[in-house]
């Protein structure tokens, strides 16, 4: 799953993204005080049934403030949702729950929430999504709980499972320009993050949890006794796999989130660029 929306879905890219092994697609959803956000990405996708890559969605719970000048989203001080709200959300997210590409463990639908633990209501939230589920037809749900590290158990929020967010895949205070990479960076928040020697090495958590790795685009050329950033980011993407084939019985739970698709200013993107070619798309089929 690339947990970011391509920036505009095309045939082109589903294509790409299937023939380097990419089986699905994360589209980020915008919501907040009972209002949709522009979703251009996700309803284009959702008009185009001939689009065949699997998807799911994920939300982040601080409050967003669409910038028509700049389309973008800022975030804001979050604001504690109503139960109307709460319900308001459930209703509009579960329309992509009917769409035969959704993602599903097992029968359930999976919906991602961004650090859910920012919200202090959260079980309430929860309890109030699933209630609303059963009640009106949609059935039982899979919630992901994505949180840094993982180091949260999800159950205590109500969550089926956790997944992980490395410091690694959060957007730095500073753009980048994908032609350009700025080595002076140092693999900053990548090496300083600890991300790949902890995959070799991982711990085994007491709950469900999934795995995140970040393609490597940033900081120093090499990496990690003469290794190119491509081939670091291989061995994470490796370790994590081989992680999830011991840890989960369920084909439907051995997932592993690549992080993102192509927002460049987090630095960090899958999709080919000028400058590493299509080097972690190659180091992402093996």
């Amino acid at each position: 799953i690339c947990s970011r929306p391509m920036k505009s879905v095309g045939r082109d890219q589903i294509k790409l993204a299937k023939l380097y092994g990419i089986e699905g697609i994360c589209f980020h959803c915008y919501w907040s005080e009972n209002k949709q956000h522009p979703e251009t990405e996700i309803n284009n996708y959702l008009k185009n049934t001939d689009l065949d890559l699997p998807f799911c969605s994920s939300w982040a719970f601080e409050s967003w403030e669409w910038q028509s000048d700049t389309e973008g989203y800022t975030a804001r001080d979050s604001k504690q949702p109503t139960k109307t709200e709460d319900i308001a959300f459930i209703q509009h997210i579960s329309a992509y729950f009917n769409d035969p590409r959704h993602i599903r463990i097992g029968k359930k639908p999976l919906l991602l929430v961004d650090f859910p633990d920012l919200q202090p209501s959260v079980q309430e939230i929860v309890k109030n999504w699933r209630n609303w589920c059963k009640e009106e037809g949609v059935g039982e749900i899979y919630l992901g709980f994505m949180g840094t590290l993982g180091t949260l158990d999800p159950i205590q929020y109500g969550f089926d499972a956790a997944v992980e967010k490395p410091q690694a895949c959060l957007p730095l205070a500073r753009d980048i320009n994908p032609s350009q990479p700025n080595e002076n960076i140092n693999f900053l928040h990548h090496e300083g993050d600890g991300s790949l020697e902890r995959s070799r090495k991982y711990d085994k958590p007491a709950y469900k949890l999934f795995r995140t790795v970040c393609p490597i685009t940033t900081g120093d050329t090499t990496i990690d006794s003469g290794k190119t950033l491509p081939m670091a980011y291989q061995e994470w993407l490796f370790n994590a796999i081989n992680d999830k084939l011991h840890r989960f019985d369920n084909r439907d739970e051995r997932i592993v989130m690549v992080n993102p698709w192509n927002i460049y200013s987090v630095n960090d993107f899958l999709e080919p660029d000028p400058h590493y070619g299509f080097a972690y798309l190659e180091a992402t089929c093996m």
